[in-house]
């Protein structure tokens, strides 16, 4: 939805600036009896009965990998929240006075939460590929902590030295030494995350030694000590350091410092794997073979092992938001359709492979915008009026319509794209039997909602059903999170006309719009205009020239709402159904007439049931196409 005298795209910009912390103690941090980890090469795992149908799925997944169902967990698998066919992996050793603010949760507000994995979708199959990547890493990090010495590493004392600042360079002071030992190095709120890593030589001969970092998101690093060969000893009361080094999360997390003596070379690569990020999923294809790293290999005799535990502490850092929002307490009846299948690691590749002229540019989109599908309105406490051409077109014509069921889910009761609110599962669909993708007549359908674990207790109120004809000129209010750019009719919708790529608002719009005579808007549209439609236009552009305050509909607002104020009463009398090109030149934004299809809203609710994918005509009985419950696999 898009208004000109605001046209741009409101993207809500996160602001984050870290406070500088107080001096405090940098000493290796005792690790708990629950802390320990156990000699077992097992990584433990709890299975949630959240996974429902998938269960036997994910037990199959898991065999051959070195996992065990038991407890204590190390990780809960699970599906997340408002996204019951994705699998993910909760991190249970992350403790909960660690949890650091999510503000890139895609199915929430910004909110304190566990260090949490993608794995993979059902609907893909390719969780089998997440799970195997996932603990194909955990059992290697743990492979390496299990070799920790009662003694620790013989003869080779670590530490970890904060850099201090000073004019903008970063000074490693030595950290064997009683000061440094004691005090927080890093007095620029800017560089908390940068750090040294200094050994020691205590014994009385040369000693050979390796550092090496497990990171909380599965990260194995080697770090090179400066001034130090990997292939020669350490002399005895010489000492070694690692240049600066920046960590690599803004928040505070922990991290293993793994310190590895002996008398001969040290070859530790086995152990080194990359690290994974939050918001990245783990795309390993279906079985992930080509993901699967061989296990840790090689001779480890006659090497001794300390682990230390560091953490770095930063305080709850504050989102700044910015950009217009609708007004408090407008449209609680709102609704927003979207995937619950993601795009594959595979096709977001390909996608940047392709030339601009075919590009999506899937890459530069967060997920909120790649999942979003359409708009909607809440009619009933259970039922949520949309377009037809969001549920039944392409994969989901005809037959495929019944995978909206497993596919698809809805938000209710927030402004904000993507977030917030609570959701819904879709137990039925019904189009018009008439409905026609190719010229988009009859563009309206009903989705039956269900609660289930994913919804919370939420009773916005619904909007009625307008009966008023619309006359032109009448004024009406339309609501939408789609791109706001104007777009030459034929052209390529991602751009607009100044060839900026478009993106979604991260809040609702809403603009004001007139509703065009029917024999001006036949001559703009003379040959796809049908008699369920009915044309919008900024307001003045039904008697006159188009203003410069254009308002318009664009891709991202399809089945939203258009609505009506009668007296203090608000009525649904329209969805987005579509236009030529996005407020370009005098072409109408065009919606399907909700108040001529009262009768066949009407047949709607009464015909449709949980499990069925409907094909309605209001004057017979319904055509129906049962929708299965679909398989994980």
């Amino acid at each position: 939805m898009a208004d000109k005298r605001l046209n741009v795209v409101l993207a809500a910009a996160l602001a984050v600036t870290p406070i500088a912390a107080p001096a405090q103690p940098v000493s290796p941090e005792p690790r708990s009896a629950e802390d320990a980890l156990p000699r077992s090469p097992f990584v433990n795992v709890r299975l949630s009965p959240d996974i429902g149908e998938g269960l036997p799925a994910v037990r199959a997944a898991l065999v051959g990998l070195s996992v065990r169902i038991a407890e204590p967990a190390d990780y809960e698998i699970t599906t997340r929240p408002n996204f019951p066919q994705t699998l993910i992996a909760i991190d249970l050793r992350h403790r909960p006075r660690d949890w650091d603010t999510d503000f890139s949760a895609i199915d929430s507000e910004a909110r304190q939460a566990p260090r949490t994995f993608d794995l993979g979708n059902f609907v893909l199959g390719d969780y089998r590929g997440g799970l195997r990547e996932m603990f194909t890493r955990a059992t290697r990090a743990r492979a390496l902590l299990a070799l920790e010495s009662p003694g620790g590493a013989v003869g080779i004392d670590t530490c970890v030295a904060w850099p201090d600042i000073q004019e903008g360079e970063a000074v490693i002071p030595p950290c064997h030494g009683s000061e440094a030992e004691t005090t927080l190095w890093g007095r620029s709120s800017d560089r908390m995350d940068l750090f040294a890593i200094e050994v020691l030589n205590t014994a009385p001969a040369p000693r050979y030694v390796a550092v090496l970092t497990v990171e909380p998101w599965l990260g194995i690093q080697r770090v090179p000590l400066t001034s130090l060969d990997e292939t020669a000893p350490l002399p005895p009361k010489a000492i070694a350091r690692t240049d600066v080094l920046r960590f690599l999360h803004h928040r505070s997390e922990r991290f293993l410092l793994v310190t590895i003596a002996s008398d001969r070379p040290i070859d530790a690569n086995a152990f080194v794997q990359s690290t994974l990020e939050r918001s990245s999923r783990l795309g390993c294809g279906i079985e992930g073979l080509e993901c699967q790293a061989p296990a840790p290999a090689g001779d480890t005799a006659g090497w001794t092992v300390s682990v230390a535990e560091y953490a770095v502490h930063r305080p709850m850092l504050v989102g700044i938001g910015g950009g217009s929002s609708i007004l408090e307490g407008m449209a609680p009846w709102m609704a927003a359709i979207y995937s619950t299948v993601p795009y594959t690691k595979a096709e977001i590749e390909a996608d940047s492979a392709k030339p601009p002229g075919k590009r999506q540019f899937l890459a530069e989109r967060s997920q909120r915008e790649l999942a979003h599908r359409c708009g909607g309105a809440l009619i009933a406490p259970n039922l949520v009026l949309t377009a037809a051409h969001c549920v039944a077109i392409e994969k989901y014509a005809g037959d495929g319509m019944a995978q909206v069921l497993t596919e698809r889910r809805v938000r209710i009761g927030t402004p904000h794209l993507g977030r917030g609110g609570t959701t819904f599962a879709i137990a039925g669909v019904a189009v018009p039997t008439n409905f026609d993708p190719d010229t988009l007549n009859h563009d309206i359908a009903v989705l039956l909602l269900k609660p289930d674990r994913d919804s919370r207790p939420l009773q916005p109120p619904a909007i009625a059903i307008g009966a008023e004809s619309l006359t032109g000129g009448t004024r009406l209010t339309a609501f939408g999170w789609g791109y706001t750019g104007m777009v030459a009719a034929g052209a390529n919708p991602l751009f607009n006309i100044t060839e900026a790529l478009q993106r979604n608002p991260d809040l609702l719009r809403f603009g004001e719009m007139a509703v065009l005579n029917w024999s001006k808007c036949r001559r703009r549209l003379p040959t796809r205009l049908r008699g369920g439609m009915v044309c919008l236009v900024a307001p003045g552009a039904d008697v006159g020239p188009t203003p410069e305050n254009n308002v318009f509909s664009c891709r991202g607002d399809s089945g939203g709402p258009l609505v009506r104020k009668v007296g203090e009463t608000e009525k649904l009398v329209g969805v987005t159904s579509w236009s030529m090109g996005c407020g370009y030149r005098d072409y109408p934004s065009v919606y399907t007439n909700v108040t001529k299809y009262r009768r066949w809203i009407a047949a709607a609710r009464q015909q449709l049931r949980p499990g069925t994918a409907l094909r309605i005509d209001e004057n017979r009985p319904p055509s129906p196409q049962e929708g299965r419950p679909q398989s994980p696999q």
